[in-house]
């Protein structure tokens, strides 16, 4: 997050260096400036900073590399068209409120911009076993058209298994 909170993608330079050397297919960007607790005032800084960052690590990845990031899903339309520009792939949390109108209402615009680029992330732990998040995240792709779906994380994503076999 600090490369959003002053700008500075030496240290991700850096990294994306022994990338390019690697047979890894890409590179994630996870930045979230929204967590600081500054948001509401900085927030322009903060996004200069993070599309700034993000061109910088397009500039130095191999071309052959994929750049792709997580957002959340609020962010203003200009940042999503600069990040559109630089990224193969933006990955949209849409965290807490599974209430299924309200997610479709708040991607509109990530849908419209990102187009086949989008892949919307949900959160085990918002959903009472895996059950229902299989049956939410099959009627979203049905309202939607939307395929490619994350599950935040691994490791959560098993322990709502294990509930959902055990029904604690």
């Amino acid at each position: 997050n600090s490369y959003a909170s002053d700008g500075d993608a030496t240290g991700l330079l850096r990294i994306i260096k022994d990338l390019n050397n690697s047979n890894y297919a890409g590179l994630h960007l996870d930045i979230e400036p929204h967590v600081f607790d500054d948001w509401e005032q900085e927030q322009v800084r903060y996004l200069f900073n993070l599309a700034e960052v993000v061109e910088d690590a397009r500039d130095a990845l191999d071309t052959i590399k994929k750049l792709s990031i997580s957002i959340p899903n609020f962010y203003p339309e200009k940042t999503l068209t600069t990040l559109n520009e630089l990224v193969e792939e933006v990955v949209v949390m849409c965290y807490e409120n599974v209430d299924m109108d309200f997610v479709i209402r708040k991607i509109e615009e990530e849908k419209r911009i990102f187009n086949e680029k989008l892949t919307i992330a949900f959160r085990t732990q918002d959903f009472k076993d895996r059950v229902v998040m299989e049956e939410f995240i099959l009627e979203f792709i049905e309202k939607t058209g939307i395929r490619n779906i994350a599950i935040h994380d691994l490791n959560d994503l098993i322990a709502l298994d294990q509930k959902t076999i055990s029904g604690n």
